[in-house]
């Protein structure tokens, strides 16, 4: 510990083996240096943050106004100027804290920052967003957070493997518990196995206390008014006492687990114990102590962290016993079989736990979303310039609205939840094979390099007409983009033909020269009668024109195995591009249908998908008109 820091309550909190972390952040005790004073001073030796926190940090304060005017006129989008503050605001912590991080061998001195809690449910997502937060905040001494969801356990694991720390939030089960515990060490197995370094990786488990008082002795209440006289007494007796009887029995686990013969050997070869963490520390009680979750879960290898006026209260009047969290473990199994035996199961909370909290956090996200939105538009004058008006319909649309959020459809729909539409097996098949329009900008990015290249190669080459044969979903957003964005100087134009009046042929015709002219023929089936028509009357006109090489003037982009992809080799087509299966026609402006279109006229392709992407990620759980 540094001489700096004085005797108190969180100081000697540290001699019993507990760290306290604080449970805020903002820029204002960046600024003004509160936060170096409680770490030189104090003793704090960590930080937690989640979109709870940031929403309060940014919507009650203007100290971000100036920042998240000039990202707005950059022409950020709300969810990147939350990133970009939020990551500023991680790294100064980080760089208060490093010192802690740096005499306690990477113990301590860790800032969390939390994936989207949109991403709470899809593993893969979660993996991606916590390497590219990982690499961006660029700190030794980050945490990144994951929800202990099914699909977070899966993401835990990888992450550890690949080096990341991890603080694996709302943890609420004792089973969850100890997937999340073989997930960490299942990690540290396979970077062993590669040879890589185990003592870099750190890992906290958040089990979160508080929050499961407030609902089991909501249930507790429920039940003690049809209950007799002396079975009232008894369930009375229980308020109050299922979290820390809970968090006292996750820690026996963690002894139990880390303490095996199995975890030794990891510990021989550098592993570390990934440290329980007790977090929704405030009392929400007020008939309970203020310190009620922090005096009694004081123990070796663990951390808590405290939202500011408690830890107020703690370093006033703290007194930490040691082991308090190993004490009373007997006491603690009767309370839970207690609570069973009234029908209030405690893996059943844990579940509604998680998903509310889930919740919560989403909600917190989408206000603190708005709030940056709200000042955003502010920012560019765009204040108040449309109100929504539904007239009598105002109450009908907003139950339905609010009937559509309560069941979550937007998540839903997001992870592709095809029970939103049907639960018969056989058309749940053939929708789910029709929704890759919601990850197509993602998956698209991986294609940018390959078709600027082509279009750069194509405007090289003097080509001065694009046009488009297609019908329906192949032609309507390529027409909108060219109409709107119009073609970059040096790239070709686009026209586009959907229609087989002669007279639209014949204008396009005579529009072009057939010499300087690419010809897209777009059909998802690869077997649409006015694709396939438009392609050889033009190919008709330039064997008559006596241009050699037809099949240089033509590409497809159509689904694999189409008729069109066999006709574009047996012409040697200058390029079929072969689009994936599961996106639907008039859902495929984001797909190559629309990006080869665009980028052969200059479109900032990657810039498009950039901002998709991150209005997706704006996404919340509302569902708005």
């Amino acid at each position: 510990m540094k001489s700096g820091v004085r005797s108190n309550a969180v100081s000697a909190t540290l001699k019993c083996g507990q760290s306290i972390w604080l449970d805020t952040i903002s820029r204002d005790m960046l600024v003004k240096g509160e936060l170096r004073k409680l770490v030189h001073e104090i003793g704090i030796r960590g930080v937690t943050s989640n979109p709870d926190i940031f929403q309060k940090a940014v919507a009650s304060s203007n100290l971000y106004d100036a920042v998240i005017a000039k990202l707005a006129k950059s022409g950020a989008s709300s969810l990147e100027i939350y990133e970009t503050i939020a990551v500023e605001d991680i790294r100064r912590a980080a760089d208060v804290l490093r010192p802690v991080f740096d005499r306690s061998g990477g113990s301590d001195g860790f800032v969390s920052l939390e994936v989207s809690p949109y991403l709470a449910h899809d593993a893969v997502a979660t993996i991606d967003e916590a390497l590219r937060l990982w690499r961006t905040v660029d700190r030794p001494n980050l945490m990144i957070k994951v929800p202990a969801t099914s699909a977070g356990v899966v993401a835990v694991e990888e992450l550890i493997a690949q080096g990341v720390n991890v603080n694996v939030t709302l943890l609420f089960s004792l089973s969850t518990y100890r997937e999340v515990m073989e997930a960490y060490v299942a990690g540290l197995k396979r970077r062993q196995k590669r040879g890589e370094s185990l003592g870099y990786v750190r890992s906290v488990a958040s089990f979160f206390v508080s929050r499961i008082d407030t609902l089991v002795d909501a249930l507790l209440s429920n039940r003690i008014s049809n209950l007799g006289e002396s079975h009232a007494r008894q369930a009375e007796r229980l308020f109050g006492k299922a979290a820390v009887a809970y968090a006292k029995l996750a820690y026996a686990e963690f002894d139990r687990f880390f303490g095996s013969a199995s975890f030794k050997k990891l510990e021989q070869a550098g592993a570390v114990r990934q440290r329980p963490l007790w977090a929704s520390t405030s009392t929400k009680n007020p008939l309970y102590s203020p310190v009620k979750y922090v005096e009694s879960l004081v123990g070796n290898n663990t951390v808590n962290t405290l939202p500011p006026q408690t830890l107020q209260v703690w370093i006033r009047s703290g007194v930490p016993q040691p082991d308090a969290v190993k004490q009373g473990l007997d006491e603690c199994q009767k309370t839970i079989e207690a609570l069973g035996e009234l029908g209030i199961d405690l893996e059943g909370v844990a579940h509604q736990l998680l998903e509310d909290g889930v919740a919560k956090f989403q909600k917190s996200f989408d206000s603190l979303l708005a709030s940056i939105a709200a000042k955003r538009c502010e920012a560019l004058g765009l204040k108040d310039v449309q109100i929504e008006e539904y007239g009598t319909y105002e109450k009908n649309i907003k139950e339905k609205l609010s009937a559509l959020t309560e069941n979550r459809l937007a998540p839903r729909m997001w992870r592709k939840d095809t029970s939103l539409w049907t639960e018969q097996p056989e058309i749940a098949e053939k929708i789910a094979n029709r929704l890759g329009w919601l990850d197509a900008p993602a998956k698209m990015l991986s294609h940018v390099r390959e078709i600027e290249r082509f279009a750069r190669e194509v405007a090289k080459e003097g080509i001065r007409y694009v046009v488009l044969l297609g019908m329906g979903g192949s032609s309507l957003c390529p027409e909108v983009c060219a109409k709107t964005f119009g073609s970059k100087k040096g790239y070709p134009e686009l026209l586009v033909l959907d229609n087989t009046n002669p007279d639209a042929v014949r204008s396009v015709e005579k529009r072009i020269d057939l010499e300087r002219s690419l010809f897209i023929a777009a059909s998802k089936s690869g077997s649409t009668i006015e694709t396939n028509s438009f392609y050889l009357y033009f190919k008709d006109l330039l064997v008559k024109r006596g241009i050699v090489e037809i099949g240089s003037h033509f590409i497809a982009i159509t689904d694999p195995g189409t008729s069109l992809v066999e006709l574009g080799k047996k012409e040697k087509f200058r390029r079929v591009f072969e689009n994936a299966s599961d996106i639907g026609g008039r859902f495929s402006a984001l797909s190559l249908f629309g990006l080869v279109p665009m980028a052969l006229i200059g479109v900032d392709i990657r810039s498009m998908l950039g901002r998709v992407i991150a209005g997706i990620l704006d996404k919340g759980t509302v569902v708005q008109a």
